[in-house]
């Protein structure tokens, strides 16, 4: 009997098995579906995190080196989680009046991670002329909040630095401006004392261009020891100031004193002349000294050498 039963449920396992693979069998393939009409759609949803902390920052050596001669300039900047980025240029003159320039406007920063703008931007500073500039960089972050950099620097015509050399005590001016600039063709030089006052002496100096380096000769007019402010301006070859702001530099002088040797000697009533004839009678008896040395050494020398024999 229980055998009987053992073969009964074989059997429809078989035929569950046989049904099963049938209805497999007949099922619709890929191809089929293709064909009618049916098509399997996929949603791919892309998740992008922002971050929370939008960042712009200027990269330029205006932030090192504030004042510039040369007209082409160049800079870029890096930023971080921002929407957009808007660049401005701020002009102004010598009188103090301003304008501003869109430089780039909107730039889609799409969120980028740490990302420096390539290329740089280029600028031609005689575009706009000599005087203070502010650049100025906004991106827009995710939720619209505004995050900016600037920085300031001053285009001049000539700056200068000063020089003091130890081997000769005396002091100098280097000019730096850019030599292949055609509107440069003179330099001038002021130089005022503490109380605001034109060392008229030495003022002004002037100097023709390329040349760069002059001496301020402040111990050949005996000047005491103080503050001097100098100036320094340019100009073209009608004589016309290329800039009203000149470069200004700050310079404490100190004076060496000049030891008074003749004070001993000055109540003797000694002319020069005196001091010459001196001079050379003790460069005479100097000299005979030295010659009658001379002789007596090779005197003893040459007796030396006879009883040597």
């Amino acid at each position: 009997m229980k055998k009987t039963k053992k073969r009964v449920l074989g059997l429809l396992g078989l035929i569950l098995v046989a049904i099963t693979t049938i209805f497999a069998a007949f099922l619709p393939g890929p191809e089929a579906e293709a064909a009618n009409g049916t098509t399997t759609v996929t949603d791919t949803i892309e998740v992008r995190v922002v971050g929370n902390q939008p960042n712009v920052e200027i990269i330029s050596d205006w932030k090192e080196n504030p004042e510039v001669t040369k007209s082409k300039q160049s800079f870029t900047f890096g930023y971080n989680d921002v929407r957009t980025v808007s660049v401005y240029l701020k002009y102004t003159d010598a009188e103090g009046n301003s304008q501003t320039y869109t430089l780039l406007e909107d730039y889609d920063a799409d969120y980028r991670k740490n990302t420096t703008y390539d290329p740089p931007i280029l600028l031609d500073l005689l575009d706009y002329g000599y005087g203070s500039y502010v650049v100025t960089v906004e991106g827009v972050g995710f939720s619209g909040e505004i995050v900016s950099d600037f920085v300031q620097f001053e285009f001049y015509p000539v700056t200068g630095e000063i020089e003091e050399n130890d081997d000769n005590g005396l002091t100098y001016l280097d000019l730096d401006y850019d030599t292949t600039n055609e509107d440069i063709h003179t330099i001038k030089i002021n130089i005022y004392d503490e109380n605001g006052d034109l060392v008229s002496t030495m003022s002004p100096i002037t100097v023709t261009a390329p040349d760069t380096r002059v001496e301020l000769p402040f111990s050949e007019n005996n000047l005491p020891t103080g503050n001097y402010r100098i100036e320094i301006s340019a100009y073209n070859k009608a004589g016309e100031l290329l800039y009203g702001k000149p470069y200004t530099l700050n310079y404490y002088y100190v004076a060496i004193p000049i030891p008074d040797t003749g004070s001993l000697f000055s109540n003797l009533n000694i002319s020069k002349t005196d001091y010459l004839i001196t001079g050379l009678l003790i460069f005479l008896s100097a000299a005979g000294l030295g010659i009658v040395f001379t002789a007596k050494n090779r005197g003893r020398k040459t007796r030396l050498g006879k009883k040597r024999r």
